[in-house]
């Protein structure tokens, strides 16, 4: 049986824009109240055509962050977990 669907190619995340997107928040992160650790999730909404990206996981261990101990990409909808700099 055949059924109709759409389908579109979307984007790969872009590593230099993640990085800054990482340095913006650490200058924030100066404000937050001291705690033991800082993780940053990053939520790719995989339904809004304006945030769907590609994660490309090879490359972006490399990325690390001088606040947060942990750096988490998220694409909902996938469930595609993606860890930074373990």
């Amino acid at each position: 049986m055949w059924q109709i669907f759409q389908v579109y190619s979307g984007q790969t995340m872009s590593k230099d824009n993640l990085i800054n997107k990482i340095r913006e928040k650490e200058i924030k992160a100066n404000d937050y109240q001291k705690c033991d650790e800082y993780w940053l999730l990053f939520v790719v909404d995989s339904i809004d055509r304006a945030q769907d990206q590609e994660i490309e996981i090879e490359g972006m261990n490399d990325i690390k962050s001088n606040i947060f101990n942990k750096v988490i990409i998220y694409k909902s909808g996938f469930d595609h977990i993606v860890m930074l700099g373990e």
